[in-house]
Parts: structure tokens; sequence; C-alpha cells
């Protein structure tokens, strides 16, 4: 998949060419391999937020707006803004889409 990411107050974004729903699956793959466990998910008109915690503790926010039938944003917060944990699962989540 491609699309772009970056940085922004504590959270990364990125712009996908994968359905809402799509990435949401792909999402819940990558919490499975990053033992991350889902605690809530929400699904509302144009947005599924997705939440889980990591075997850490470290609380897990993933947010994923459609912009589109075959387009979505995804954000993903990790913890209290760990960069490099937030890249990790959604390099995990692309390799899904």
């Amino acid at each position: 998949a491609g699309g772009t990411a970056l940085w922004q107050a504590g959270k990364i974004i990125s712009e996908e060419t994968a359905s809402m729903e799509k990435v949401a699956s792909a999402t819940e793959g990558a919490f499975k391999t990053k033992h991350i466990l889902l605690t809530d998910k929400v699904a509302r008109d144009e947005v599924i937020q997705l939440r889980g915690e990591d075997l850490s503790d470290h609380k897990v926010a993933v947010d994923v707006f459609s912009k589109g039938a075959k387009n979505s944003r995804i954000e993903i917060r990790y913890g209290i803004g760990d960069e490099t944990a937030a890249r990790d699962l959604l390099n995990e989540i692309k390799r899904r889409l």
C-alpha cells in the first residue's frame, strides 16, 4: 500500500488507498500480531475507533476516517506519543492492506 505518513501532535497520520472497513480489519490483525489487546471498537458513519493496550500497559488509539469509498486516513497514538511504536504499528497495518 502507498500512502504518506507524518508525525503531528504526538500521533502518526497516514492517508491510504483502502476503504475504512479494510483499514479497520487490517488494524485488528496488526493488534494481534503486535500483542495489543483490543479493548474497544466504535464504528460511526465516517470513523472507526479502535482502542487497545499492549503488554506494557501502554494505551493504543487508532482512528480510521473515511475519505471516500476507497480512501482512508489513519491516526495512531501509541502511549503518550511514542513515535517509533506508532510507526511500527502503522507499517504492520500497511503490510495487511
